[in-house]
């Protein structure tokens, strides 16, 4: 067996051999082999730098001290300075490096009359003389500032720059006059403008206003005297006057605090829970058309017995929205959590509880969705020609739902009211609505109305009361105090349910038809019949009536009675003379066409 060797290293010696040998054969023998050149070993030359300058490193020029800067150029501070800096040029960037630039009179920093285009001011603080301003930018237009810090020192104004400018989370405090003024075109955002003498923020037209702090000045905290302007999403507060805007805005207000009048169209929305501790006055005064309050899912909350409104707009105005939220505590005697008088307002998703009104609305308004509850007075009142969905009123002082003539109600709800459960005006449609447990009627409905499958239980007095020339169909009124059902003249009730009410099922004076209905087990407690006709020209047809005191009862002449079964009634017919009766039989082979049945 042969020696096992390292070949691979004896390979590698054998390989470097052969190469030194045929390198001293080359030049030995003087062959030139061109695979083995190796280019020229003179020099080309000094060898180059290696290493940037220093204005390659660091391509901006260091300032100190009072400077006139009159060239364009990036500058920097290079240490905290007491000297003012003017700046006599276009085109200049100026880097505070995080230093303090600090003057005992004047201006801190001044961009000169006739200069400004394109100038950058960043990264530091500047405390100017007092009366002075600390940055006074007025003629710089297209420029930007921005992560500043005025410390005011009774300034007349912090930053004040021209037009079309960036001005952005700059911290301004301790101004007599304006913390931040810009011109037209500006943007002033993420910026926090804190504790001055007069305006918070100033502006012209067509500027950004977007979120910004604005904080504890004695006049106003946002004031835009132009129009074209976008504000939003600012924290707005302590302000003497928080807003002075001029119309033609667009405003999206994020509000933080109450009292607050709104004079301009715009959307609002609520930064939180909101409390008025001021009495006598609204919580939120709306004197513009077509505002948007989004309560956010938070709450206004009054100051009880001497409030004002929650929310509150007049005749004079319309196009209000109110959504999202709650209104509680305005118990102000004739107040409401929420008051739009206004017409058209549109009411949605609220919740208002404790106040003297719940919801007061003015005609043409909807609302959907709106809860109120243990309110002094009613619940939801709504103007003429108002629209109610799905809404409910509960454990309200009088009326749980009020509604003007021309309304429409559906899925409405209303019960343990202290007086009518719902209550409408004339001409009202009422549709799928509930109403039990209130202290009178359950509905009470004005002249020519119609109610679809509407429910009317455990009410104090009668489960529904409509007005004459009304219709009613699929309609159940059960245990109720009074009667069930009680119609004006020349109503309609067809295919509705009456039982166990303390007095008659179904009550009807003059001229009206009652068809198709089932009536059973009134006079619950009282005395009372099915269907009691205490008037003339009525029509009674295909009714049952069972288990009652009386099953028909008519008490005056001229009523057509056809086609009804009562049975089991104590008295199943109880029909004075001269009215036109279909034969009473209990024999149902061979009756006519419109005779009623006693079983």
């Amino acid at each position: 067996m042969s020696r096992p060797t390292c070949g691979g290293a004896r390979r590698g010696r054998r390989g470097m051999n052969n190469i030194t040998t045929r390198l001293v054969m080359v030049g030995i023998f003087g062959v030139c082999v061109a695979a083995w050149g190796q280019g020229s070993l003179t020099p080309p030359g000094a060898p180059a730098p290696t290493m940037k300058t220093l204005d390659q490193v660091e391509p901006r020029t260091p300032i100190s001290g009072a400077v006139t800067i009159a060239q364009p150029g990036s500058y920097y501070l290079a240490t905290n300075s007491n000297g003012k800096i003017t700046i006599q040029a276009d085109n200049v960037t100026l880097d505070l490096m995080g230093f303090c630039l600090a003057v005992s009179t004047g201006d801190a920093i001044e961009v000169a009359s006739g200069y400004g285009t394109n100038i950058v001011i960043r990264n530091g603080t500047l405390r100017p003389g007092s009366g002075a301003v600390a940055l006074d930018a007025r003629y710089a237009d297209d420029s930007r500032f921005e992560d500043l810090r005025i410390e005011g020192n009774n300034a007349w104004c912090g930053i004040y720059v021209g037009d079309r400018c960036v001005v952005r989370n700059c911290d301004v405090r301790g101004c007599n006059n304006r913390g931040i003024s810009v011109g037209d075109e500006t943007e002033v955002r993420d910026c926090r403008v804190i504790g001055g003498t007069l305006d918070g923020i100033c502006a012209g037209s067509n500027c950004r206003i977007v979120g910004n702090v604005i904080t504890g000045h004695g006049d106003d905290g946002l004031y835009i005297s132009g129009t074209g302007s976008y504000v939003a999403d600012n924290i707005v507060k302590g302000n003497a006057d928080n807003y002075d805007i001029a119309p033609g805005n667009q405003l999206n207000i994020l509000l933080c605090e109450i009292p607050e009048m709104i004079e301009w169209p715009c959307s609002v929305k609520l930064a939180g829970t909101l409390t008025c501790t001021q009495t006598g006055t609204n919580g939120i005064t709306v004197a513009a058309d077509d505002v948007t309050i989004d309560l956010a899912g938070h709450t206004l909350v009054g100051p009880g017995a001497d409030s004002g409104h929650g929310i509150y707009q007049d005749t004079s105005y319309r196009n209000l929205r109110v959504f999202n939220g709650k209104a509680v505590n305005w118990r102000g005697n004739g107040n409401a959590g929420i008051y739009a008088d206004g017409k058209s307002a549109i009411l949605s998703d609220l919740q208002v509880s404790s106040n003297y009104y719940g919801i007061f609305a003015g005609y043409d308004s909807t609302l959907s969705d709106c809860t109120a509850s243990y309110n002094d007075y009613d619940g939801i009142q709504a103007g003429y020609s108002s629209t109610l969905s799905d809404c409910a009123a509960y454990s309200n002082g009088w009326n749980g739902i009020a509604a003007g003539y021309g309304s429409a109600l559906s899925g409405c709800t209303a019960y343990n009211n202290g007086r009518q459960g719902i209550r409408t005006g004339a001409g009202c449609t009422l549709s799928g609505c509930t109403a039990h447990n209130n202290g009178q009627e359950g509905f009470f409905v004005g002249y020519r109305c119609t109610l679809f499958g509407c429910t009317a239980y455990g009410n104090g007095f009668d489960g529904i009361w409509i007005g004459g020339g009304s219709t009613l169909s699929g309609c159940a009124a059960s245990h109720n105090v009074d009667e069930g059902i009680c119609a004006g003249d020349g109503s309609t009730l067809s295919g509705c349910a009456a039982d166990y009410n303390t007095a008659d099922g179904i009550e009807v004076s003059a001229d009206a038809r009652v068809v198709g209905c089932v009536c059973r087990g009134n006079g619950n407690g009282g005395d009372g019949a099915g269907i009691r006709v205490t008037g003339s020209g009525n029509r009674i047809e295909g009714n049952n009536c069972t288990d009652n005191d009386r099953g028909i009862d008519v008490d005056a002449s001229g009523n057509f009675i056809v086609k009804n079964t009562c049975s089991g009634n104590t008295t199943n017919y109880d029909i004075v003379a001269g009215n036109a009766v279909g034969t009473i039989t209990n024999t149902p082979v061979g009756a006519g066409p419109w005779d009623n049945f006693d079983l």
